[in-house]
């Protein structure tokens, strides 16, 4: 197995370590584009334009970079926002941040109000000038759960999580930091259902003794190996229930997501590129990994193996009992009795969709494969029967239906949605739909999805002007050769 985020040819070049999470687009008709926001001080404001096949189409950003690493979308149709900045970090008049070292990257995390008008934005209090990245967002209760990393050497971060209230965003309730004094990753949170429980999963280095922020970890020694860690933290004071850490390999950060089940229990699906997770019984090299874990005491419900596919993003359903994961298929794999082949020498990569019950029995495999190379990146459910996947892709790809999607230039490459019936793994050919084209392939490159029962969310970060699929136009901000967040929504979802 390849791995995206440490080698993995040319896909390698389209991550960094942080991780690649999740957003998307479809077209409802009748629906009304907001005008973009104008510009604030020390940065630019929202690109301009209207796009009729969704509530709202944004673009954010200027001569610097903007990354987004997570949305967010609440029932009432808000969306937050959260990644990483160099300079500044502007969405409109008053709404902004700035910073005096222009090298130096910063976490944020922002809200667009149900319109897309901007609310609010922040950095995570008390890191100051350190450098950090926002890389989750649960949102639950009329709270906003997020957090990431932050650390003044790059290689050597803790995680940091935040409770904020939605509506003004101002200073956390409660602020928690979790680490051992190596380089700590945050993967990705997950709420529970009764909003009681936040669950966080990433990765740790270091022992039992130097780890702050959960005693419930116990002992445990990783060395300088990236090891999975899940862990279960209350939301009034983020102490922690439970703590679990799988020692024994090296596990890719840039792959551990987290989601939970129809049942309540939280599901983690990542990749280990040597060794494996002790006490899982997983087999040792190269693989990637679903794993249940039971919501009240981190035992173990159950873990399974799947080769040459390296996971990207993790979704459940529990109007069908249906749990997804989402990523790139690197070589041959027959799962839930379908079987592909592995891309060809002329692609870098094939799409990987497989659906699990809620016992992670495979129920459903959706393998897409085009002229160049493709991936999801992340996926999303509206909880009411269907998934939404985030991809990018180059060239062209043909649908189980037989429709075409084409990125027009080989060498650059175009987001992709790509909706399916969660229950069984059909795919809504004629609901799928590009953005792009001309995105140059390089590190940093997002194309993700949030979704709800009213709506669905897309977003990513975008070097060049993208377009909707209705034609709608976002131009770029500043000179055309820095990542810009964008983002846009439609309700009701497609």
């Amino acid at each position: 197995m390849k791995d995206i985020c440490i080698g993995f040819a040319a896909l390698a070049l389209l991550f960094p370590i942080a991780g690649c999470l999740s957003l998307g687009i479809g077209s409802p008709p009748d629906a009304t584009g907001g005008a973009g926001g104008a510009g604030g001080a020390g940065g630019s404001g929202g690109g301009a334009g209207s796009c009729e096949a969704c509530n709202f189409g944004f673009r954010f950003g200027d001569d610097a970079e903007q990354t987004v690493y997570a949305l967010g979308l609440d029932r009432d149709g808000s969306v937050f926002i959260t990644g990483r900045y160099n300079g500044a970090m502007f969405l409109g008049p008053n709404v902004g941040l700035s910073d005096s070292n222009p090298n130096t990257e910063e976490a944020f995390l922002a809200k667009l109000d149900p319109q897309g008008v901007p609310q609010w934005i922040v950095n995570p209090t008390g890191v100051g000038t350190t450098a950090g990245v926002g890389a989750a967002i649960a949102l639950g209760n009329g709270l906003v759960a997020w957090g990431g990393g932050f650390g003044d050497v790059a290689d050597s971060h803790d995680i940091f999580i935040e409770l904020r209230s939605m509506s003004d965003g101002a200073s956390p309730m409660v602020r928690g930091q979790f680490g051992s004094g190596f380089h700590d990753e945050m993967g990705a949170l997950a709420l529970s259902a009764d909003g009681q429980s936040l669950y966080v999963a990433g990765i740790l280095r270091g022992n039992g003794t130097q780890y702050s922020g959960c005693p419930a970890l116990g002992a445990f020694d990783a060395g300088n190996d990236p090891n999975l860690v899940v862990l279960a933290l209350d939301t009034v004071k983020l102490g922690c229930k439970w703590g679990k850490t799988w020692t024994g390999g090296n596990h890719n950060p840039g792959t551990i997501r987290i989601a939970v089940a129809g049942d309540g229990h939280p599901v983690v699906t990542g990749a280990y590129t040597s060794g494996t997770l002790d006490g899982t019984g997983l087999p040792s090299g190269d693989a990637g990994f679903v794993m249940k874990l039971d919501s009240g005491s981190g035992a173990m419900l159950g873990a399974r193996s799947f080769a040459n596919v390296l996971p990207l993003g993790i979704a459940a359903d529990p109007s069908t009992n249906r749990v997804a994961v989402s990523g790139a298929l690197t070589g041959p794999l027959t799962f839930a009795g379908k079987s592909a082949p592995g891309p060809g020498q002329s692609q870098t990569a094939n799409a990987a969709l497989m659906g699990y019950d809620g016992s992670l029995a495979e129920k459903w495999f959706q393998p897409l494969a085009g002229s160049v190379g493709q991936f999801c990146q992340g996926i999303s459910s509206n909880e009411s029967g269907r998934f939404y996947a985030g991809c990018l892709h180059q060239g062209s790809l043909t649908l189980p239906n037989g429709r075409i999607l084409t990125c027009p230039d080989t060498d650059f490459m175009c987001g992709m949605l790509i909706p399916l019936n969660s229950l069984d793994g059909t795919l809504f050919s004629d609901k799928a739909a590009t953005f792009g084209p001309d995105q140059p392939a390089k590190p940093g490159a997002t194309f993700l999805t949030a979704a709800n029962a009213n709506a669905l969310v897309m977003g990513g970060s975008w070097i060049a002007p993208i377009t909707f699929p209705d034609g709608t136009l976002l131009s770029t901000n500043g000179a055309n050769t820095d990542y810009d967040v964008v983002v846009g929504k439609v309700a009701p979802a497609p």
